[in-house]
């Protein structure tokens, strides 16, 4: 995504849920489905324009990731399910 391309993620793993937008800049296919992997392959290739669309479209979305955010977040909610764990944001 970084370098502006569109990408192919599956829907069961990762963090793509929130980075990856099926048809915007890639693809999201179910695990383990090669017809699905091979259309997706074949749907980026057919057309540089939407290779280039969807690529600036990841650069935009990985330019908004801010990963500090992120873990503050994921500390709040650590700290929600486990108060006064060294995870709180004010231990």
């Amino acid at each position: 995504m970084n370098a502006g391309r569109p990408v192919i993620v599956t829907s069961e793993v990762g963090c793509q849920k929130n980075l990856v937008h099926d048809g915007v800049n890639g693809c999201v296919i179910p695990a383990g489905d090669i017809n699905a992997l091979a259309e997706s392959i074949r749907t980026v290739l057919a057309s540089r324009e939407a290779r280039r669309a969807m690529g600036a479209q990841s650069l935009r979305i990985v330019n908004e990731y801010n990963f500090e955010q992120n873990v503050a977040g994921l500390r709040q909610a650590l700290h929600a399910v486990t108060p006064g764990s060294p995870l709180s944001p004010h231990a």
